[in-house]
């Protein structure tokens, strides 16, 4: 028995020509290679899904990409120390993210994620509280000091000699160096005061011996 393919044709209305008949049927009963059709349509080997397909094109697309080596290191695990041993000679330009940094200057004090620590005698830092209540407590002018000249106040005067007293100068505050002499001491006699004795000494005479 032999399989003939059927076309089925009607003639049309102005019998012109013939009109191809399609009649409607199932897959199940439209024979093909292997089973019918329906069973052709489900086969999920032969065709390819609509997931598959999507799947596919993904694929193609990352195959497509520029891709690291095998044996690429993630940038995750680069450390400082690599990097640095990577930069050689001197960066010419530089160029930063546009836009202003937002504020931050609350990390950099006492108690932030950056604080910088106070000064101290040998290191640079900020200032402390207490030290700018020290200061602030400073007066104006507080360091330019000058001595006064008053009466009361005043430095012995330079010069003097062995032997010499300081000596009323004739006026409140003022001094000078001198000998005591015997009109000074009235009925006193004379007073030395020296390292060595008199070499002419009267009876009683005084003499103070400066022994350093």
């Amino acid at each position: 028995m032999a399989d003939k393919n059927i076309q089925i044709k009607q003639r049309n209305a102005e019998n012109s020509g013939w009109d191809n008949l399609y009649p409607k049927t199932k897959g199940s009963l439209v024979e093909v290679t292997g089973g019918s059709v329906e069973q052709h349509v489900t086969d999920g080997v032969s065709h390819v899904s609509s997931t598959d397909r999507s799947s596919w094109n993904t694929a193609k697309t990352h195959s497509d990409s520029s891709h690291a080596p095998v044996n690429a290191q993630k940038n995750s695990d680069i450390t400082k120390a690599e990097i640095e041993a990577k930069l050689t000679g001197v960066i010419t330009s530089h160029s930063h993210a546009s836009g202003t940094p937002t504020a931050h200057k609350d990390t950099h004090l006492t108690g932030g994620s950056d604080a910088i620590p106070p000064v101290t005698t040998s290191i640079d830092g900020l200032m402390s509280a207490s030290d700018k209540a020290k200061l602030e407590g400073i007066g104006a002018g507080a360091n330019n000091y000058v001595h006064p000249t008053t009466a009361g106040n005043k430095h012995i005067p330079t010069g003097g000699a062995t032997g010499q007293v300081l000596k009323y100068g004739g006026s409140s505050g003022t001094a000078s160096w001198g000998a005591v002499t015997a009109a000074e001491l009235g009925a006193q006699k004379e007073i030395t005061v020296s390292a060595t004795a008199p070499s002419t000494p009267i009876a009683g005479e005084l003499f103070f011996e400066v022994l350093s």
